[in-house]
């Protein structure tokens, strides 16, 4: 409803708003964007291009690397990717039963966002597994149930349930995601079970997005749904590099608007707010 609201409001404005239209390369001439193209060839012409993707694919894939000084991509390559996250998603016959912890008369819509974390020593020893391509036997979860709120995601009497799942490798260390896929789903159906009991029979049906197919399905490097690692050399004036943290890119014409930017990941808006405001004063509207 947020984003629906949200594009009512730009094409009110009288924006046009094209979906499955996926750009192949940002253009550019004499240093200067002029447009993008399309993967049909579809040439888009433009006096300004905002950019949403992640910086390592603006820099690396998007632009030539022509286009770019030799250090400046150099610099961009070792930016840290190394936090992936993986995304778990069923249908449930029942709600999974928290009571053990919340007791037994707490409120459905409580269970709409529950953090499975147990100690700070376990989060950091996931970091550090992520760190070295390792999958974590027991990892940090984010429990999400919509349809406690929104009954208008699943059917009567049944619900949805999703489980981000964070400080995962981008890349498994012995073999890949696709090896691994089958047996992680069913440890975090395990884990979430030592919980709530009742999950594993609740499940009508399940499937995972593992950081490969997150980098595959939607274009996010490294399946980093914040852009870049949010670590302290890749903040606030140093994100997404020292310099370039005002939402301006070494190519005139052309900025960055998404969670690589300052102040970072979260559904936030800020990055795109800021970016939208340098680029009305650089149009003098602002």
């Amino acid at each position: 409803a947020i984003t629906q609201s949200m594009a009512g409001s730009a094409e009110a404005a009288g924006v046009s708003i094209r979906t499955g239209a996926e750009v192949e390369r940002i253009l550019t001439e004499s240093g200067r964007a002029t447009g993008v193209r399309l993967t049909n060839g579809e040439v888009i012409n433009a006096d300004v291009v905002v950019c949403n993707a992640d910086p390592k694919r603006t820099y690396l894939k998007l632009l030539d690397e022509d286009d770019l000084d030799r250090e400046f991509v150099d610099e961009v390559r070792e930016l840290k990717t190394l936090s992936a996250s993986a995304k778990f998603l069923c249908s449930l016959r029942d709600l999974p039963d928290f009571s053990s912890y919340l007791g037994s008369e707490y409120d459905p819509e409580h269970l709409a966002m529950i953090s499975l974390s147990p100690s700070v020593e376990l989060s950091e020893s996931t970091w550090s597994d992520a760190k070295n391509g390792i999958v974590p036997d027991t990892p940090i979860i984010q429990v999400q149930i919509p349809s406690v709120y929104d009954k208008t995601v699943s059917p009567e009497g049944r619900h949805v349930l999703s489980l981000w799942v964070l400080f995962l490798p981008s890349h498994v260390r012995d073999g890949s995601w696709s090896e691994v896929r089958q047996e992680f789903g069913e440890r975090l159906i395990d884990v979430v079970t030592e919980y709530a009991p009742n999950f594993r029979d609740a499940i009508i049906d399940w499937t995972l997005l593992t950081p490969e197919d997150i980098e595959e399905r939607i274009g996010l490097t490294d399946g980093n749904i914040r852009h870049l690692d949010m670590i302290p050399q890749q903040m606030m004036s140093r994100r997404p590099l020292p310099g370039w943290s005002d939402y301006r890119t070494p190519i005139e014409g052309l900025y960055l608007c998404g969670a690589g930017t300052h102040p970072g990941g979260e559904v936030t808006g800020a990055p795109g707010h800021n970016a939208a405001h340098v680029v009305l004063e650089e149009l003098g509207l602002s």
